[in-house]
């Protein structure tokens, strides 16, 4: 059963509010109001029996049993909430079914981002990665695997800071059958051995979802699903995963190789917590790890290899390692450059090169992220042009926001940071240039709705019937809804809920006076209609006392009673309770 719009829940301590904001194979997933605090929440529940076909009720109650105890476990986590995982404040059972309570999290998931902004920078991905898997970790220590962390679960607030949500919990025991069409399950970005059986509940499951979101946000291209890649192992064919930098030429060696390591195809190769992957992410190779890599400079290996042997023999004298280490390095640096000038594949090292010595890659990267901020606002500005909404206007601003952050990525040692501060200045004024229309529109929100709120002053003055209590219901309505308009974060918001506090209060007054008008109105048509009814009754009694015969009269007096009887439903607080009580009295008398 799907609860409805409206549907009060915890002895109506919170309210569902619109349709469910997902639904798959492990659980439903409302939008809420705490009524009480007037803020919004997020109520997660487990599917109910009926929906389980796979399952005995044993199965189910177990599945149920595993989703409290989870949530109650993060409840306990929530006091001292880590940044970037979402708050749960509460756990309940409705009847039978338990409830998980979340902050809602204003702001878009990752594959909104990407699919809205393209692929991100090396950096902002990173970042975004690096605060998940610090959250990841801290979840770990407690017990708790996520086994989701998709792009989907992870949104990013207007401040860039990534949040974790959707605690797929009580999973195990769901079928697992799912596809990349549904929310739940996201083949794609889940290690293949998370999709049989009970799924595994191993910390390296999360590295293999993070490092496929990785792969995702810095190449904008989902990766090849780790099922497929182990059926055509299987069968034969040992196809690797495309490296990220395949897709992306300027993907640093650094985090291509990071990447690959925590979506090895087996979990016994990859990292087996989320602190060792943090820590490769997070730490550059060594420059001989670096040159490990690279399949022409064995004789740089050899070399490194026998001024090692040469440093553990001399070691007792004092200053020679040091010498030898100085060797070691020149030594290393004219045997690349050697291979490097001669090779025929110089054209292919190159971009290896400029990782190691950190340089054209990374000024490459600072000018892709210039010209696709340049184009992005270009874009967003053209779209938003000559708009009266405040909705878009407030999108325009947070996208703008956001370019201004991504051109701040630029440093001062680029080429192109002098044109970076240009657009940073022209941005930063249009972002002041939108906040004052919108605040301008807000103004005339407020002035509106005080012009109608005069209007229905003026209204309530004259004599009231349902048809004027009508209009000045409207009226009120129309008011709140230019209340409504004023965007959440405008200087004119406190006075605009005092004002919603104040109308609705009105609102609430003058709908009560309507029922009231019509519970009266109908009220005074069945008296009316009793009253006719008695005196067509009466009149009968008239007619059947001519001729006068004991059967004539016996019916005359039955009908007088009638009469009396249908005077007598008239209410006491009537406008014809007069006219009823004096035609009482004529009828007791023609009744004796």
């Amino acid at each position: 059963m799907i609860w409805q719009a409206g549907k009060k829940l915890h002895q109506g301590q919170y309210i569902i509010i619109g349709e469910p904001l997902g639904r798959g194979c492990h659980g439903i997933t409302y939008k809420a109001q705490h009524v009480a605090l007037k803020e919004t929440v997020v109520i997660k529940t487990p599917i109910d029996y009926q929906q389980i076909d796979l399952l005995e009720k044993k199965q189910y109650s177990e599945y149920v049993d595993h989703f409290f105890k989870e949530g109650e476990k993060l409840a306990k986590l929530s006091p001292n909430s880590h940044p970037n995982i979402v708050r749960v404040r509460h756990v309940f059972k409705e009847g039978t079914i338990p409830c998980l309570v979340m902050d809602f999290v204003p702001g878009k998931n990752l594959f909104e981002v990407v699919k809205q902004t393209g692929r991100l920078s090396e950096a902002i991905a990173v970042g975004y990665i690096c605060q998940i898997c610090d959250a990841l970790a801290t979840m770990h220590k407690m017990g708790l695997v996520h086994r989701d962390a998709h792009p989907g679960n992870i949104i990013v607030r207007e401040d860039s800071r990534a949040i974790l949500i959707d605690f797929s919990i009580a999973k195990e025991l769901v079928a697992t059958a799912q596809t990349i069409t549904g929310k739940d399950g996201h083949r794609i970005f889940a290690p293949y051995e998370q999709l049989f059986s009970k799924g595994s509940r191993k910390p390296n499951v999360d590295v293999y979802c993070l490092a496929a979101t990785l792969y995702y946000t810095v190449t904008g291209t989902p990766p090849t699903p780790s099922i497929d890649r182990k059926i055509r192992k299987i069968d034969g064919d040992d196809a690797p995963l495309i490296p990220p930098q395949q897709l992306v030429t300027d993907i640093s060696q650094h985090l291509n190789q990071a990447i690959l390591k925590g979506m090895e195809l087996e979990a016994k190769n990859r990292p087996q917590s989320m602190e060792e992957w943090l820590e490769i992410l997070r730490k550059p190779k060594s420059f001989e790890q670096v040159l490990e890599i690279q399949p022409d400079n064995l004789q740089v290996q050899n070399n490194l290899k026998d001024s090692d042997d040469e440093l553990e023999e001399s070691k007792a004298k004092q200053y020679q390692p040091k010498v030898l280490l100085l060797l070691q390095v020149l030594l290393t640096l004219v045997l690349l450059i050697g291979v490097v000038g001669v090779s025929s594949l110089i054209s292919s090292r190159i971009p290896r090169v400029c990782n190691i010595l950190n340089n054209c890659a990374t000024e490459r990267e600072y000018q892709k992220l210039y010209e696709r901020a340049v184009s992005d606002a270009e874009d967003v500005l053209k779209s938003s042009n000559n708009s009266q909404s405040i909705e878009n206007l407030q999108n325009t601003r947070n996208i703008l926001k956001k370019l201004i952050n991504d051109l701040k990525e630029i440093p001062t040692s680029s080429n192109i940071y002098r044109k970076a501060q240009e657009k940073l200045t022209e941005y930063n004024d249009k972002v002041r240039g939108i906040t004052q229309q919108i605040d301008s529109l807000d103004s005339l929100h407020l002035k509106e709705a005080a012009k109608l709120a005069a209007e229905t002053a003026r209204q309530t003055e004259q004599p009231n019937s349902t048809e004027k209590l009508e209009k000045v219901k409207k009226l009120w309505e129309q008011a709140l809804n230019e209340l409504q308009a004023i965007s959440s974060n405008s200087l004119l918001t406190q006075e605009a809920d005092t004002l919603k506090e104040e109308y609705n209060k009105e609102l609430a007054k003058i709908t009560l006076q309507i029922d009231e008008e019509r519970s009266a109105q109908a009220k005074l048509a069945a008296d009316e209609a009793r009253l006719a009814q008695a005196k067509l009754t009466a009149e009968a009694a008239r007619q059947t006392e001519q001729p006068n015969s004991t059967e004539k009269l016996e019916e005359a007096k039955n009908l007088w009673e009638q009469a009396l009887n249908e005077l007598k439903t008239i209410s006491s607080d009537s406008l014809l309770i007069q006219e009823a009580d004096t035609l009482s009295g004529c009828f007791n008398l023609s009744g004796k």
